[in-house]
């Protein structure tokens, strides 16, 4: 996480048994501004076997926070109540499903 230029110490949990990450940017007075694509997420996480290839990521945020994702990422992303939900593909045409990335508010 250094690389993103974080700052301050970072809540990080691994969520035992389920395979997935979780990064909470929810902490006072910390403002997360970072950029990821499918790579990082992979380097962050363990693959969830669902499908076999994919990689599970989610970040908690707050009003002060901004999650973009790298401009040469092939993803779809869908919104709802509780936040916003990209999954990466390894090509332009979504043929296989390598990362999943959930930013929940």
């Amino acid at each position: 996480l250094a690389r993103f230029g974080f700052r301050r110490v970072l809540t990080v949990n691994a969520v035992i048994g389920a395979d997935m990450e979780v990064i909470s940017f929810r902490e006072t007075g910390v403002n997360a501004n970072i950029t990821l694509s499918a790579s990082d997420i992979i380097g962050m996480s363990t693959s969830t076997g669902v499908p076999s290839t994919t990689n599970q990521l989610d970040i908690l945020v707050d009003g002060g926070d901004t999650i973009n994702i790298d401009a040469g990422s092939f993803y779809s992303s869908t919104s709802d109540g509780t936040g916003t939900h990209y999954t990466f593909f390894n090509d332009a045409g979504h043929t296989t499903q390598i990362a999943q990335l959930d930013v929940l508010v």
